[in-house]
């Protein structure tokens, strides 16, 4: 429990010389019971808890709001001595600020209150000397700070997650340029020296390596919310049905898995890659609650969301969401796991069986698509889940698998590269040249944009990093292409300093590869974007 923090103001009250009915002091004596009926209405409608006591700590006096707070009523409060309400550890502090209020001095203090059933209650307490029929006492107002302390509690968590979301992006971008140089040099030197040579294999074991940390590095940004997403109108309940397989097997036979799906569901704008991942790291989680065995329910629907919605803190607009749910028989969660479940390496699992990023990973790409998460949890009670999502009027778009890319020659196209980081830089000229390209590269976006102005000849394909020193890489695409408006765009970066990297309102036809990236990743994102048309700017 919060100790007492105690604000002592004013100088100490003097007793009148005399004291007559009628006097102010006597406010409480002469307007509460002696017939004004409007200061009565308002002492019985005040939204605090308002307590007449006397020198000894019994209740007088209090009002409906007091009666509310504790859950008790007004016959049990009056005669009632306020020490029973007030937490035993916190009893001698409020002793003393009650000596405090009694010798004339007006205190205000943040404390607990305990209620009939034995909940303890912050509130916000102010006590002023009074008099009351004629004898003196103590007024004391009671706020309720419950709601204030979820929002304070709210903020301070969004504040941490934002932090620890900066730092996390920025070392995931780090991280990606570095990866990027140590999966394509790997993949090269295992090319140069084939299967058969003796130094194949641990090659190989730093590929592997290399995938796993880039795998760390996605989720990273995921919660930071500074991955790329391509966002598509998509049917909520297709992306279910499509990865329902994959979780059954990820579960097991021993945890039944239901799903209920409303029909007629409003499409909801979301990358469909990103939202299977939210939902495989929701049913993995929950399988690893329940080891020995149980139950996994997956629904869908339409949640209206209005003042009675129980948002737990969070500030969410009024309307109409597309819902999806999870909710499981496991072992559940304390309200401390909860209020920690978010942070990115924070886990309750033995360290061999998890990261502690899942469900970072989950909030971050859940609030990076405009969603809203909440989490209703006890121990030996299960969890359930729900994401809300905005719905949006338009059509959803059908996936179609794009065709096998096929290297094809390179002829005499020429490629501008402006990449920042020189060890990326230098691998990718080498990838391109050695398929045959001619590659001009620029450290910025600056020079870039000179080199293009320079060139005599027509530049086939911009390959530019997102986020580089200076001007970015959108902008830089911007200004090429009001020059050259013929040129093709492969974007890439480590992550976007922008909340979203949605293509469709910036440019057209744009081709996006993410860091980290092997040398073949990097010629099959060429070979794709060189088939696109020219993007358009909007």
């Amino acid at each position: 429990m919060a100790r007492l923090k105690v604000a002592l103001a004013g100088q100490p009250f003097e007793n009148p010389p005399s004291h007559r009915p009628g006097d102010q002091i006597d406010l409480l004596t002469d307007q509460l019971e002696t017939g004004d009926e409007s200061f009565r209405a308002l002492f019985e409608s005040a939204p605090d808890a308002i307590f007449v006591e006397n020198m000894s700590g019994e209740v007088l006096d209090v009002n409906p709001a007091a009666c509310r707070l504790h859950g008790m009523g007004r016959e049990e409060l009056i005669g009632l001595n306020v020490t029973a309400l007030v937490p035993p550890d916190a009893r001698a502090e409020a002793a003393a600020s009650f000596e405090a209020a009694a010798a004339g001095q007006i205190v205000r203090v943040e404390a607990h209150s305990l209620t009939k059933d034995g909940r303890s209650v912050p509130v916000s307490v102010s006590a002023s000397r009074i008099y009351y029929r004629g004898q003196p006492a103590l007024l004391v107002h009671v706020r309720d700070m419950t709601d204030q302390r979820l929002l304070e509690d709210q903020l301070r968590q969004s504040q941490k997650m934002e932090a620890i979301g900066r730092l996390a992006g920025g070392v995931a971008h780090d991280f990606n340029n570095l990866l990027t140089a140590i999966l394509g040099y790997t993949e090269l030197s295992a090319s140069a020296v084939g299967e058969e040579h003796e130094i194949y294999k641990d090659l190989t074991e730093v590929r592997k390596a290399g995938e796993q940390a880039a795998s760390l590095t996605r989720q990273l940004l995921a919660f930071s919310r500074q991955q790329v997403l391509e966002p598509k109108v998509k049917d909520l309940n297709e992306i279910v049905i499509d990865v329902e397989n994959i979780c059954r097997r990820t579960i097991g036979e021993d945890i039944r898995l239901v799903t209920r799906l409303e029909k007629d569901l409003k499409p909801v704008k979301i990358d469909e890659g990103q939202l299977q991942q939210v939902i495989l790291n929701l049913v993995v989680n929950s399988r690893d609650a329940m080891p020995e065995g149980g139950e996994i329910a997956i629904e869908t629907g339409t949640i209206l969301v209005d003042e009675h919605f129980p948002s737990q803190g969070v500030r969410i607009e009024a309307g109409e969401y597309v819902s999806f749910s999870l909710r499981d028989t496991g072992c559940g969660m304390t309200s401390e796991i909860k209020q920690q479940v978010f942070d990115p390496f924070f886990t309750t699992k033995d360290p061999e069986k998890g990261t502690g990023l899942g469900l970072s990973t989950v909030y971050g790409i859940v609030k990076q698509s405009g969603g809203y998460i909440f989490i209703e949890s006890q121990p030996d009670a299960g969890t359930t889940i729900r994401i809300l999502l905005p719905p949006t009027e338009a059509d959803p778009q059908v996936s179609v698998s794009s065709p096998a890319v096929s290297e094809e020659s390179a002829g005499s196209k020429t490629i501008l590269l402006t990449e920042d980081n020189k060890v990326v830089r230098e691998l990718s000229t080498q990838v391109l040249e050695e398929m045959g390209y001619r590659v001009l590269a620029a450290e910025t976006a600056e020079e870039g944009l000179r080199i293009n102005q320079a060139f005599q000849e027509e530049i086939d394909l911009l390959v530019t990093d997102l986020v580089l020193t200076g001007m970015d890489g959108l902008t830089m695409t911007r200004e090429l292409l009001t020059t050259s408006p013929g040129t093709r765009v492969l974007l890439m970066s480590g992550h976007t300093r922008r909340a979203r990297f949605d293509p469709e309102p910036l440019l057209e036809g744009v081709a996006f590869l993410q860091k980290p990236f092997t040398p073949a990743g990097l010629k099959s994102a060429v070979i794709s974007a060189l088939r696109k048309p020219a993007p358009s700017l909007r």
